[in-house]
């Protein structure tokens, strides 16, 4: 049995058909390997981040297990000494006093002008503000 024999037209839509299949199929798997790399690099940064937080985390469990930590948790706390030290205990009220004065210096501090140069510098850099010259003659 013979096939029939196909036109130049056929031959060309058989090729330009294989070739878009081809390009479209490339394109694909350019497209998903471009995709895998950038979720590679994603979970890369990810594992990389979680490192950093477990080496910090080793660190702070070191320090939470060490004698330092352990001596000055005693004291704060159980305001515990050592031998030869004196606990001076300071009284509530005598405390709430401190902290109103230091309050108070603190807003005292926030009200007061800004300096000559805090002055300068916000003419100059803050851009809300807009140089008005007036001139008499």
């Amino acid at each position: 049995m013979k096939f029939p024999r196909l036109g130049p037209t056929h031959n060309f839509l058989i090729v330009f058909g294989l070739g878009f299949f081809l390009v479209v199929s490339l394109s694909r798997s350019i497209y998903l390997n471009w995709d895998s790399q950038k979720r590679i690099e994603t979970k890369r940064q990810e594992v990389e981040d979680l490192e950093k937080e477990v080496g910090f985390l080793e660190e702070e469990i070191e320090f939470y297990q060490s004698e330092g930590f352990l001596e000055e948790e005693a004291r704060n706390r159980l305001q515990l000494v050592k031998p030869g030290e004196t606990l001076i205990v300071v009284p509530e009220e005598a405390q709430k006093e401190l902290n109103e004065r230091v309050s108070q210096i603190e807003s005292e501090s926030e009200n007061r002008s800004p300096n000559n140069w805090q002055e300068w510098a916000k003419l100059f850099l803050d851009s809300d503000q807009k140089l008005n010259f007036k001139f008499d003659f």
